[in-house]
């Protein structure tokens, strides 16, 4: 696949968004038919493994930096982790309706490592899907 500039980091960027919308604004409680215990846990291991997925890809396979897999990779788990973080202490700290969790931020890292666990062996089952999108 061929190196883009910043078309492979908008997913990212995306998603990104989403989330700041998710953790800085009142979500409405879920369900009593979703009160698992520690749903809220898994909740964010989801989030943050597609956060650094989804960075991962895109610093990856972006042109601008000309990062090989390996720093693509250390600074896409550094950021998401570091996201996490402050995310937490923000919600902790300014967001009345919200509260900071270590334990949420202990998902989140766990989130990060699952993403990047997986990015390989995805990669090879979503290659043909990216390589059309994100061809020039």
């Amino acid at each position: 696949m061929s190196k883009q500039n910043w078309k492979s980091l908008g997913p990212a960027l995306i998603w990104t968004a989403l989330t700041l919308y998710a953790f800085f604004f009142k979500v409405p409680d879920p369900p009593e038919a979703i009160s698992i215990p520690y749903f809220d846990k898994v909740v964010h291991l989801g989030i943050f493994a597609g956060f650094s997925f989804l960075y991962i890809f895109g610093l990856d396979h972006q042109a601008f930096f000309k990062l090989s897999f390996p720093k693509a990779v250390l600074l896409a788990i550094g950021f998401s982790i570091a996201y996490g973080g402050i995310v937490e202490l923000i919600q902790l700290y300014f967001i009345p309706h919200r509260s900071g969790d270590f334990v949420d931020f202990m998902a989140d890292i766990a989130g990060v490592l699952l993403g990047w666990t997986c990015y390989k062996p995805l990669m090879k089952w979503f290659e043909p899907l990216t390589s059309k999108y994100f061809a020039l």
